[in-house]
């Protein structure tokens, strides 16, 4: 016992020490019994991130690219139809109804004009204006390329890390996709990876055939409102806007089958 601390503080340290332990306890018990509930879909996972983890590269940027893996395993891109095209002249037809709905759901002044809107940032921009005023700040989540190289399927994903708050970053992962479109890591050095220069980034686009770029962008107005959309090839695929309370939300409008909800 610590002669300068007090008998009666020595045991209740001692009684918030066993505390403690007896919490680190059941929070294991209760994490090994959800491990256990999950393994397969961890043991699926675990073998994929023993497969694509580098060799030789240790550290935070190794970490962090096992991260971003592990988010993309867990969302495997679906089975895409190589001569699907879309049709723009509905897309442009459903974005401009939808207009409409989320001016009536999130009570924005906004009026497309016409019946059928070319369903892009800027359209969008130019409709909410008059009422919302430009944004006062636009971001780019992540963007990625799909390619062909050879007979394989890869892809080149940007991730934009937030967690300086006085400098955000970029990081590089390269994949590739076997026939079901699950993703492997493609190891390259960190050095090339953390905040890439376009020379390196159009180097591996060199590997293949790029032939879709989707983006995640983020936008912000002056009365909090939140835009935050996915865009395929420069157009608006899935967008979610939102005033206060009210959430405005479309999916699929470059599809066959898009739909929009209002909660």
């Amino acid at each position: 016992m610590n002669p300068q601390v007090p008998e009666k503080d020595s045991l209740t340290l001692k009684h918030y020490f066993q505390v403690g332990i007896g919490l680190g306890l059941f929070v294991a018990i209760v994490a090994g019994i959800f491990w256990f509930k999950s393994g397969s879909n961890k043991e699926s996972l675990a073998d994929t991130e023993e497969i694509s983890e580098p060799a030789e590269d240790s550290g935070a940027d190794t970490r962090l690219d096992e991260d971003l893996a592990a988010r993309m395993e867990a969302s495997p891109t679906p089975d895409r139809k190589k001569n699907d095209t879309v049709d723009m002249n509905k897309a442009s037809e459903f974005f401009g109804q939808s207009i409409k709905h989320l001016s009536t759901c999130l009570g924005i002044n906004a009026s497309a004009g016409n019946d059928r809107v070319d369903p892009s940032f800027e359209s969008l921009a130019a409709i909410v204006k008059p009422d919302l005023g430009d944004p006062i700040m636009r971001s780019e989540d992540w963007v990625t390329w799909n390619m062909r190289a050879g007979s394989e399927e890869r892809r080149i994903r940007i991730e934009t890390d937030y967690s300086d708050s006085e400098k955000s970053s970029r990081h590089l992962l390269y994949f590739k996709l076997d026939a079901q479109g699950q993703p492997t890591l493609i190891p390259l050095p960190s050095e090339q990876t953390k905040d890439p220069s376009d020379t390196f980034i159009a180097s591996l686009q060199k590997d293949g055939e790029v032939y879709e770029e989707e983006k995640g962008q983020r936008a912000y107005f002056d009365n909090g409102q939140e835009m935050v959309l996915t865009e395929k090839n420069g157009k608006i695929d899935d967008l979610e806007f939102s005033n206060g309370a009210k959430t405005f939300r479309c999916a699929g409008i470059l599809t066959s089958a898009p739909s929009c909800k209002c909660y």
